[in-house]
């Protein structure tokens, strides 16, 4: 138990492990079963906005609040290697090749880096938060959520734009933000939550929303399948 907030938890591909990012910068390695602590790396950074464990289980990267990015070992959370940009990091994936790695950034930046944090691609589709990222289970898309409500399909390879649209217009006047992306087991189907307890279900070929439904009256944050 720590005294700081959570700012991100992760487990690893084996199901052994969970890494805890905390607001002070520490990282902590948990057994997966017990949650006891397994080793703890203090002030890696100052506060850790979003952490993931690499496919293979070998690494975990760690985002931090100044736009720097952090290769960690995953036994002795080690630094490997690391990467700095300028602006703050909201959202990080790993490919599900582990081959590459997909961050959003506050003003709208997307970057897919190598696995050693060299820079493959970049493009600026807009200029709002990217609140979410989730590749395909196939690996051949990115979706992208963007605070305003926009959600983006790009090819993973060329970040190029597949398919576009605005999931629920004048979101700012209903004092809300989409939050989360997430892909469906299947890859058939994309949810999307927003900050005022609104679910959507789209049909990942077209962005038309197949289902909608009210869950809660309070902040909906993330989403996750089984």
């Amino acid at each position: 138990r720590s005294d700081n907030r959570v700012c991100s938890l992760t487990f690893a591909p084996d199901g052994l492990h969970l890494a805890v990012g905390y607001e002070n910068g520490c990282v902590q390695l948990l057994n997966g079963k017990s949650c006891r602590l397994v080793l703890v790396v203090l002030r890696v950074a100052y506060r850790n906005m979003c952490i993931a464990f690499a496919p293979s289980g070998l690494h975990l990267v760690v985002s931090l609040q100044d736009g720097g990015v952090q290769l960690l070992d995953a036994k002795s959370l080690s630094v490997v290697t690391w990467r700095h940009e300028g602006d703050h990091v909201c959202s990080l994936t790993w490919a599900p090749n582990g081959l590459h790695l997909a961050i959003g950034y506050e003003h709208g930046r997307v970057e897919l880096l190598d696995k050693f944090l060299c820079l493959v691609s970049d493009v600026r589709y807009s200029d709002d938060h990217v609140s979410s990222l989730t590749f395909a289970t196939s690996g051949s898309h990115l979706a992208v959520g963007y605070e305003d409500g926009r959600v983006q399909l790009l090819d993973a390879e060329s970040l190029l734009v597949v398919r576009d649209c605005f999931t629920v217009l004048n979101l700012k006047h209903l004092a809300s933000y989409l939050s989360c992306v997430a892909y469906a087991p299947s890859g058939r189907h994309l949810v999307v939550c927003y900050g005022h307890g609104l679910v959507q279900l789209l049909d990942v070929e077209s962005l038309r929303l197949v289902q909608d439904l009210r869950l809660a009256a309070g902040i909906m944050s993330c989403v996750a399948y089984e």
